[in-house]
Parts: structure tokens; sequence; C-alpha cells
């Protein structure tokens, strides 16, 4: 499943001032409230107890809105729409906590996914959404919260964060990895990891995850999976899973573009058997405008033979965002 994630527009507003003793001071921000939904737009995947059935892909919409009071803010319209600043969705995965938000903020959340409000596309102007894929994660706990930052401290909104929700993904024991899909080789992003709004001159490091499942109902297949980091990136480390094989990294000189490495990883995999490959990159952020985007990664293939030379989809590529 590719996530898309599409540059929203972002609008400006006055700041507002009152009078004070006869001194114009910025009138406080408007308080808003962060949320966070699992299967945002496609209910009956998740039951109600927030468990899963590996498989399944969950659609996380996390939405900002005005709230009526709040400490340190003045009070808004409740519910009325946020549609300036920055909305993220996050993810906490931290080893050691038995429940991924049991602690509630403590630890370390990965942003996931970003977007700049209005957000032009679905599933509206003051919200964001990100697409989880739990074929590989059966068993697992993962945490969810949103988390908005205003476009203007100290003369819009005040920012918020959710409280963070946990997901079960429970084993599929009925259904295959494979169904949905033709007689092909899957290669496709099911994570990434580092801060997802950036300015120029912020630094990694980052980190982006495939996973290659075999759905050609042949066994012992040889796959050759491949690609490459950007330009402006460094290659960091990479590493396969559920265990370290050979990769080969040769880095190549782009001028002035800088350079890009090539990963390849020659595996093998019997049929709904799935790998993962995690690439690590860091680099300094270049320059660029509010609500550029910047690729982390190349696309990325895999290439196999299941009687004539085949070929995956290519990946979607994975992005920073320029933004405050």
């Amino acid at each position: 499943m590719r996530n898309k994630v599409q540059m929203g527009v972002v609008a400006l507003v006055a700041i507002g001032f009152v009078q004070v003793s006869g001194v114009a001071v910025a009138a406080p921000d408007i308080c808003t409230v962060s949320s966070i939904q699992l299967d945002g737009a496609t209910p009956g995947t998740v039951d109600a107890d927030g468990s899963v059935v590996a498989g399944s892909s969950v659609n996380i919409k996390g939405t900002v809105t005005q709230k009526a009071s709040g400490t340190g803010c003045s009070a808004g319209t409740a519910g009325a729409a946020v549609n300036e600043g920055g909305l993220r969705i996050q993810e906490q995965r931290q080893a050691g906590f038995p429940s991924a938000c049991k602690a509630q903020g403590v630890g370390s959340f990965l942003t996931q996914t970003t977007a700049n409000l209005p957000n032009t596309t679905p599933p509206g102007t003051n919200a964001a959404a990100y697409d989880l894929d739990t074929t590989s994660l059966a068993g697992a706990v993962r945490g969810f919260r949103s988390d908005y930052t205003p476009l203007n401290p100290g003369g819009s909104f005040k920012g918020s964060t959710s409280v963070c929700v946990d997901l079960t993904i429970n084993e599929n024991v009925t259904g295959s990895p494979c169904d949905g899909y033709g007689d092909v080789v899957v290669l496709r992003v099911i994570g990434g990891a580092g801060q997802g709004i950036v300015m120029p001159g912020d630094v990694g490091p980052w980190s982006y995850t495939f996973e290659v499942l075999n759905c050609t109902t042949i066994d012992a297949l040889a796959i050759k999976v491949q690609g490459g980091t950007s330009g402006w990136t460094v290659f960091d480390s990479v590493g396969t899973a559920p265990v370290a094989e050979p990769v080969n990294v040769v880095a190549k000189s782009n001028g002035k573009k800088g350079t890009t490495s090539t990963v390849t990883w020659h595996t093998v995999l019997n049929d709904e058997e799935s790998k993962t490959i995690t690439v690590g990159v860091d680099g300094v952020i270049p320059k660029a405008k509010i609500g550029d985007w910047l690729n982390l990664s190349g696309a990325w293939s895999a290439a196999y033979n299941n009687g004539l030379p085949q070929k995956s989809d290519y990946t979607a590529n994975v992005y920073v965002e320029i933004g405050l």
C-alpha cells in the first residue's frame, strides 16, 4: 500500500491585539484540542477494544479544532476548524513499554505523516491521515497521537497534542498476507522515522522501511531489491529482517547535486513469506521554501523471474516537509 501525503495550502492570518492600560499587547492564542481516531476513514476494520487483525489496512486520522476554554489561551468556537499551522500523526513504539501509550507521552514518538492546514485533500481542511499496513506486525502494539503546531506562535492558535491511543495487531489465523494481490512480488513502504517537519539547516537522522512480500505461489524465489537515497542525504545504515543478510551499497557522485547511494539486496522468499529492509540516512536540510517536500529516498523496486523477468511496482518516495 502506498501512503500518499499531499501538500496543503498555508493560510496567513493577522495577529490580534487587545488594549491594556493604553498599551497594545498581543491577544492570547485561541485554544485548540487535538484528537486521534483509529480507522478514521474505513469503519469496521478496528474492533471496539482497539484491536485489528494483521493484514488489515488501518486509517489513522488526526484532527484539530477550536476549544471553548483552556489555560493560557483565549476561548474559541468549540468544534470549529483550525485551518492554519501543521498537524502531524506520531507513533510510539519504544522498547520496554508493555503498552505503547501506557506512559502517555514518555518515550520516543516518531512522526509518520504531516499536513499543512488547510489540508486541501481528504480527510478535511483541519485533519491529517496515515494509512498503516499491518501485514508484518502480528503481535505488536502501536501507539498513536496527533500533534498540532501553530503557524504563528504568540498570535494565532495555541498548540495541542492529543492523548495517545493503542492499536493491538492480532495474528491473522485464517487469512493470507497475499489476500488482495495477484501473482506478483509486492514491495511497499511500511514505515518511516525521524523529524517530519523541518527547516533549512536542520539535520537528521531519518530512516525508512520497505517490506518485500512473495505472492507468486513459487517457493525459494530469488528476488533483487534495489533502490537509492536522495542526492542531499548521506547513506548511514541498512538492515534486513527477520535475519541480517548481505547488502551491497555503491555511492555515485552527482556533481553539485551530491551523492546518491544505490542499495542492492539479493534475497530468497517462499510463497507468502515477507522480509523487510530498513535504510538510515543523514544530512543537512538544504535551502527550500516553506511548504516544499524533500525526498529522503529514491524509487525502489524488486526484480524476480517467475518464468519471465518481472519487476514490482516502484515504491512511493519518503518525504520530509519544510514547515514551521
